[in-house]
Order: structure tokens, then C-alpha cells, then sequence
């Protein structure tokens, strides 16, 4: 690794880019093309959506904080294992206080798909600019060689990004599509947890006991892909994310009254139009 000559460049194709370009524009207009659903019903309410937003940011970083704190002499790359276990734990106890509390008016369920939006649209605006940064990573990598990225590092950290920039280049066209329907059931995930809580404190049934399963639900979705991706088998990872997300969001409709939902919706719209 240490001798640039001997290294093998790794190459991004012109479809593995494409399949970026089109994860970026996925991340970046799904909550903007839900958010304007909501909008053509006169059921979007900026206010909760813009709490999902801060609530989803705050979450994040006490998470990093308390890991960073708890598990100071850990490596980095552990510590970001740990959060991605941990994640689940904050963002659905912050996702239960934002709803409970009044000072947040999350009080329709219009309300709480707006909040469930906002929460999983920062989510996607921060990865759709991650891949972007990947995309042009890639364009360096194919302009510069690997030798510009790993000149410098130790052997391992060397083999390390290697092996990591491998993976990305080996991503096609048709991996990013199953990426996209991934995304989308995340995105709607987030939805469907948010109406799991808020319906469940409004009827008051051992709310804690719902907070509990909510969070139990994503951190299972998160460790099950987290150990699925080890195997590092694109496609079983996307599929797994995929029938996993779907999964979880099926087992919330049958808890929750979906059917209240599409009405308190399209009367927003009914009552606007009146």
C-alpha cells in the first residue's frame, strides 16, 4: 500500500455516479413532495414540521454527546457503531416528549404526520448531502487516483479506505434504485412511528408501555440492517432495509387507526374548500 505505483485504482463508472445523482435527488425531494401532498389537502402545518426538524437534530447530537462521553476510550469508528445502536433510544423518547408536552401543539394527527415529516426529512437532507460529498469522491478518485487518497496513511488505514471506496465504486445503477425504495420505506417509517406514539397518547394506554415498543421497533430495524450490512452484500443489505422497514410499518397500521388519519386529512381539504 505504501508504494503508490503498486496501488490498483479504483474507478467510479458513469452509472454508479448516475445511481448517486439519483439518491441525492430522492433525499432531497421526498419530504419536500410529502410535505406538498399535505399542502394540496390543506392539511400541512409548518410548525410541527419544523419541531420534527429540531427534534431530529437534537436527538442526533445528545445521542453522539452521550457516546462520545460514556465510551471516551473506545476507537471512532466503535463510537459510531454504538450511536447507530443508540439512535433509536433518543430520537423515540425526543419523539415522546415533543408530542406529550403542549408547548409543542402536536395535538391532530395532521399535526403529528407534519412533525413525523419533518423529523424524517432532516434525516434525508443530511444523507442526500453525504452522497453528494461521495459523489465527489468519486469524480477525485477517477480524476486523481487512489494513490492521492491513501499516500501518507498507515498500511492499515490505508487498506481500511481502500476496501471502503471499493464498495462504493462497486455500487450500480440498479443498487441505487433498490436504495431509493429503501429510503422511501425509512422516510415513511418515520411517519408511521410518530402516528404509533401520538395516537397512543391520546387515548393515555400505558403510554410508556408504547414509547417502549417504538423504541424497541427502530432499534431492531437498526441492528438488524447494521448486522445484515457486515456481510457487505449490497443487495441483501438494500432488501433486508426494505422488507424490514415494511415490516415494521404494517405491524404499526394494525395498532394504529390509520382510517382516523385519511379522514382527518381529506376533512382539512373538504373544510378549506367550503
Amino acid at each position: 500500500m505504501s508504494n503508490a505505483s503498486e496501488v490498483k485504482d479504483i474507478f467510479f463508472s458513469s452509472g454508479t455516479l448516475l445511481g448517486y445523482g439519483i439518491t441525492v435527488m430522492i433525499y432531497i425531494l421526498l419530504p419536500i413532495l410529502t410535505f406538498m401532498i399535505m399542502l394540496r389537502y390543506r392539511a400541512a402545518r409548518i410548525y410541527p414540521f419544523l419541531v420534527g426538524i429540531l427534534v431530529y437534530f437534537l436527538s442526533t447530537k445528545m445521542c453522539d454527546l452521550s457516546v462520545w462521553m460514556l465510551f471516551s476510550s473506545v476507537p471512532i469508528g466503535v463510537k459510531v457503531i454504538l450511536s447507530t445502536e443508540f439512535v433509536g433510544i433518543f430520537e423515540e423518547t425526543s419523539r415522546w416528549l415533543a408530542m406529550k408536552y403542549p408547548v409543542f401543539n402536536i395535538n391532530t394527527n395532521t399535526k403529528a404526520v407534519c412533525y413525523g415529516i419533518g423529523h424524517a426529512g432532516l434525516e434525508c437532507w443530511i444523507r442526500g448531502f453525504q452522497t453528494l460529498k461521495l459523489i465527489n469522491t468519486g469524480q477525485m478518485l477517477n480524476s486523481r487516483g487512489l494513490a492521492y487518497f491513501i499516500n501518507g496513511l498507515s498500511a492499515q488505514k490505508a487498506e481500511e479506505l481502500t476496501l471502503k471506496l471499493t464498495d462504493y465504486a462497486n455500487r450500480n445503477l440498479f443498487i441505487s434504485v433498490l436504495n431509493t425504495v429503501h429510503i422511501t420505506t425509512n422516510f415513511a417509517l418515520h411517519i408511521a412511528l410518530s402516528m404509533l406514539i401520538y395516537q397512543k397518547l391520546k387515548e393515555n394506554s400505558s403510554e410508556k408501555r408504547w414509547l417502549l415498543l417504538a423504541i424497541g421497533l427502530h432499534v431492531a430495524h437498526n441492528e438488524i440492517c447494521g448486522y445484515v450490512s457486515l456481510y457487505r452484500n449490497m443487495y441483501l443489505t438494500e432488501l433486508t432495509g426494505i422488507v424490514c422497514a415494511a415490516t415494521i410499518i404494517i405491524f404499526i397500521l394494525r395498532k394504529i387507526n390509520t382510517k382516523n388519519i385519511i379522514e382527518e386529512i381529506k376533512h382539512q381539504s373538504s373544510t378549506c374548500q367550503s
